[in-house]
């Protein structure tokens, strides 16, 4: 549908979006621990309900039990938990609002949108009806703005700085009186930007470390999936798993204090 946008409702538009966007910067610049950032993030999105008619913010840990599973390189998303860190517009035990995903096989909720995004590392724009995103599954929310449901959902990634790992994901209805166009796009771009925030950052890394702590149960668990293997080649896979670790990690403090200086 080609919708006529006056001048002057363009430019009140794009005046709103860019209060959010200093609203985003601004409100997760006070966030002093990885919940605070999520609880900003929110807060920052509230008041401009006609570009969030509803919102889910998810973030994206390592379950610890399922370690192993990144030892084989066709694994990437094999430990991989979401987990609903707030909303907006979407009742409580919601179907499309699961409080818990399994990034490798879960199908509830946005389960197979953000495998997808994890793949792809990439903003994905969804229609409501499409195959993955079937009407029924979005019956029920409290729509946001003028109250009309959305005809489109954009996904995107949220990371703690250029080409790291994912940490999260933001799903957002698109305003359904507003077509998506390069105005939209640039705001949702811009706003992937704002969500790089170093505290991110700080838990990536403390993630990471703590994988550097766990030797003991690395090597029974290389042992359980290579039994035939010598206790000295579990050794070598243990090495060179540490030394990637080690290597990320150390990345990841360089771009902490480019972006401490930044700031």
């Amino acid at each position: 549908m080609n919708m006529l946008i006056l001048p002057q409702t363009r430019r009140k538009i794009a005046e709103r979006r860019m209060l959010t966007l200093r609203e985003v910067g601004e409100r997760t610049a006070t966030a002093r621990d990885v919940k605070g950032f999520w609880v900003q993030v929110l807060s920052a999105l509230t008041d401009n309900e006609f570009d969030t008619p509803f919102v889910l913010l998810y973030s994206v840990s390592d379950d610890i039990d399922s370690d192993a599973s990144s030892l084989h390189s066709s694994s990437l998303l094999g430990s991989k938990q979401c987990y609903l860190e707030g909303s907006l517009g979407v009742p409580a035990h919601h179907a499309a609002a699961p409080e818990q995903i399994d990034l490798k096989e879960g199908t509830e909720g946005f389960g197979p949108v953000l495998r997808e995004v994890m793949k792809t590392d990439k903003p994905v724009v969804l229609s409501i009806g499409s195959g993955d995103l079937p009407h029924e599954m979005l019956d029920g929310l409290e729509w946001r703005g003028f109250g009309d449901a959305c005809r489109d959902v954009v996904i995107c990634p949220i990371h703690p700085t250029t080409g790291e790992a994912i940490l999260g994901f933001l799903v957002m209805g698109i305003n359904p009186r507003r077509p998506y166009d390069d105005d939209y796009n640039l705001f949702v771009q811009l706003l992937s930007r704002q969500l790089r925030h170093p505290w991110l950052l700080l838990f990536f890394l403390k993630r990471r470390f703590a994988e550097v702590k766990r030797p003991r149960s690395w090597l029974q668990k290389i042992a359980s999936i290579f039994p035939s293997s010598s206790p000295r080649e579990h050794k070598k896979l243990e090495i060179v798993r540490l030394d990637s670790l080690v290597w990320q990690s150390t990345r990841l403090l360089v771009c902490l204090s480019q972006t401490t200086l930044a700031v």
